[in-house]
C-alpha cells in the first residue's frame, strides 16, 4: 500500500497548498489492487474506494512498509464508505479559525485515521493533518523501516 500525494491546479488546491505551504493538495490511500481510498470533493459519495487514476502524471508516491498489514487499513476504508465531505476542515487550511462539527471526512484525514487502523501515526488528530504534513509524516515512517 502506499499513499499518493496530488498536485492540483485549481482554485481549492492552490489555496490549500498555499495555506499549507505544500506542494500538495489531495491524497489518496492506494492498496496493493489499485484500489484508492479517500474522501473526494467532486464525487458522490466522497468518501469512497475507486480504482487509481493517476493519469495526469501530478502525484508523487510514498510507500508505506510491508510490516503493516493492509486488512485493517482496508476493512476500516470500506466501512466509512458513503459518508460525506469536510469542507470546514479543508478549507481550515487556508482558514484556520472556521470551525468543524461534521462527521464528514476530507483526504488527508481519511488516510490518516485508516492508516491508525495499523498503529500508523497514533495520536494525530486526523482533521488537523494536511496533505503536506502526510506527505512528510509518511517519508520519515518510509525511512526509519529501511
Amino acid at each position: 500500500m502506499k499513499l499518493a500525494f496530488h498536485k492540483g491546479a485549481g482554485i481549492l488546491s492552490v489555496a490549500i497548498e498555499y495555506g499549507t505551504h505544500s506542494p500538495y493538495s489531495h491524497v489518496e490511500l492506494v492498496f496493493t489492487d489499485g484500489v484508492a481510498f479517500s474522501a473526494r470533493a467532486e464525487k458522490t459519495p466522497a468518501v469512497n474506494l475507486l480504482p487509481f487514476d493517476g493519469s495526469d502524471k501530478l502525484w508523487d508516491f510514498v510507500e508505506i512498509p510491508s510490516k503493516y498489514p493492509e486488512a485493517p487499513v482496508r476493512a476500516w476504508a470500506q466501512a466509512q464508505t458513503g459518508r460525506g465531505y469536510d469542507w470546514a476542515a479543508d478549507i481550515g487550511f487556508a482558514l484556520p479559525f472556521l470551525p468543524d462539527e461534521r462527521n464528514d471526512l476530507m483526504c488527508s484525514g481519511s488516510c490518516v485515521l485508516a492508516l491508525q487502523q495499523d498503529g500508523i501515526f497514533p495520536g494525530f488528530l486526523a482533521r488537523e493533518v494536511s496533505p503536506g504534513q502526510l506527505y512528510s509524516m509518511a517519508l520519515v515512517l518510509a525511512e526509519a523501516s529501511v
